[in-house]
């Protein structure tokens, strides 16, 4: 009587590649994920800003306010250009309560 002895190590080897691919996987899944939700996140932020060169206050924490043409917006930053000249206001995002668009 012969015992059949399979080798395990042949087992484990095969599970572990599998597992590695399957975190590869995993991994690249939610690199697509977290790239495509940024993505549509500023998206969405520039489809709400206010068109270049339009007349726009902003009001910030403090209950200040400031108004001028509006000349672009990013993840961080909204700039605005003062009427008066080629000076350029940079307001950083997070101090501003509401931005509206004169008329």
């Amino acid at each position: 009587m012969s015992v059949n002895r399979k080798s395990w190590f042949r087992l484990r080897l095969r599970t572990i590649l599998l597992l590695l691919v399957g975190v590869l996987v995993a991994w690249s899944g939610y690199s697509y994920w977290s790239d495509y939700q940024t993505h549509a996140a500023r998206k969405a932020r520039e489809m709400l800003a206010p068109s270049v060169g339009a007349v726009c206050t902003v009001t910030l924490d403090g209950d200040k306010r400031v108004s001028g043409k509006f000349v672009e917006l990013n993840d961080d930053w909204i700039v605005l250009k003062f009427a008066e000249g080629k000076e350029q206001l940079w307001i950083p995002r997070d101090r501003i309560l509401l931005m509206r668009e004169s008329e």
